[in-house]
């Protein structure tokens, strides 16, 4: 086989176990024990309700990859099951990642969609491209949730998108939600909330690093066995504030575990059980098995790109070239957040205290990507360019 056949070869393959990645990683965040945690810890109408309590509110299977984003699509008259595309001239696929329901305590139905993003380097605002999704499903209940000019029959909506290697200081390990207010700028009238509070946006970003926090959560994990008077002997009493703040942090938790880079199935199905109370099913199961043994974490990494074009030439050289794509990728976030800011080419290489040519070099290649360019791709630009030579 030739080379160039070999290295197409590679490609295929890498980028099927990609695909294959993101299947599971969502199959796993559709089970409904962890769609219930994601429902308590970013949603108000499921915050006071135990995770048990939650599971039998999500209404049916939720739907993966199936709902389609665009107009005209998204309210076709299936319930379950949809399998209709994004065929938008110009807009490419585009379809709900995770698509479900619940019925809160109070009997009201919500409609949620949950995103996962395996990075927040986009070339555009991703809060934009929410209330985008969060308006196509409030449109999209047209002749579904309601006919004619029934608008009452409007259903709450919330888009919940898990931003994975979030590693900026003032977005790791956050939970961040928008949503319409009131304003009474003439009179009294304020209108109930109930009547226009229908889209609810939320951002999970979650970083690669084992924090304090998640320590702790071991630690509490560990002390489960104390009485309540033993563990306020042993640690002191917890604030209310605190106590919100730790039970948010669980979830932030919870996602690291799912998706750790470092951890073994049994690992986290360990950490799940005991620190989360999550029971193993037969989807948790196979799906965590699936993402470890695809290792897709060291690809994020940039070496499984280096292992993909080193196999001809030995383990040595593929390490080498993934870590050449790492560095090339961490100097891509630098100049990724600058430019987001309006800075120049020149502003950012001083700050930067790096080579003009490479900033520019790097500042091209993000005024003319595509919109929806992934990391991956603007990576492969710049060594195709063979920038690296000019960072050494």
């Amino acid at each position: 086989m030739k080379k160039n056949e070999t290295i197409i070869s590679d490609d295929l393959i890498t980028q099927n176990a990609c695909w294959q990645y993101d299947e599971h990683a969502k199959n796993l965040l559709a089970d409904k024990e962890i769609l219930a945690y994601i429902l308590k810890y970013a949603t108000d109408e499921f915050k006071n309700m135990p995770i048990k309590d939650i599971i039998p509110c999500i209404e049916g299977t939720p739907e993966i990859g199936r709902t389609p984003v665009s107009p005209g699509l998204t309210n076709t008259p299936k319930i379950t099951g949809e399998n209709t595309e994004d065929t938008i001239l110009g807009e490419g696929f585009i379809t709900f990642d995770i698509k479900t329901s619940a019925i809160s305590k109070e009997r009201i139905k919500i409609i949620i969609d949950v995103e996962a993003q395996k990075s927040m380097i986009l070339k555009y605002p991703i809060e934009k491209r929410v209330v985008f999704y969060l308006a196509r499903m409030i449109s999209s209940q047209k002749n579904r949730e309601f006919t004619g000019d029934a608008y009452q029959n409007i259903k709450k909506v919330y888009s919940i998108w898990i931003c994975m290697n979030v590693d900026e200081k003032n977005k790791r390990d956050s939970i961040t939600k928008f949503s319409f207010s009131c304003e009474n700028i003439i009179g009294n009238y304020v209108p109930q909330k109930s009547n226009y509070d229908l889209m609810t946006g939320v951002l999970i970003c979650v970083s690669n690093k084992v924090s304090e926090d998640n320590i702790d959560n071991n630690r509490d994990s560990e002390d489960s066995s104390l009485s309540e008077e033993e563990t306020i002997t042993k640690k002191g009493p917890k604030s209310e504030s605190n106590k919100i703040l730790e039970d948010e942090r669980k979830l932030i938790g919870l996602l690291k575990t799912l998706f750790s880079n470092e951890l073994s199935q049994t690992e986290k199905k360990e950490s799940l059980q005991n620190n989360y109370d999550i029971q193993m099913n037969e989807t948790i199961d196979k799906e965590l098995m699936s993402m470890c043994n695809l290792g897709y974490g060291v690809y994020e990494r940039g070496l499984e790109c280096g292992l993909e074009r080193g196999l001809e030439q030995g383990l040595e050289q593929g390490l080498e070239q993934g870590l050449e794509r790492g560095e090339i990728r961490n100097m891509l976030h630098l100049v990724e957040k600058k430019y987001r800011k309006g800075k120049s080419c020149y502003e950012i290489a001083n700050e930067l205290e790096t080579d003009l040519y490479i900033i520019e070099q790097i500042y091209e290649v993000l005024e003319h990507a595509e919109m929806d360019a992934s990391e991956k791709e603007l990576v492969d630009i710049l060594v195709e360019k063979n920038i690296l030579q000019h960072m050494v």
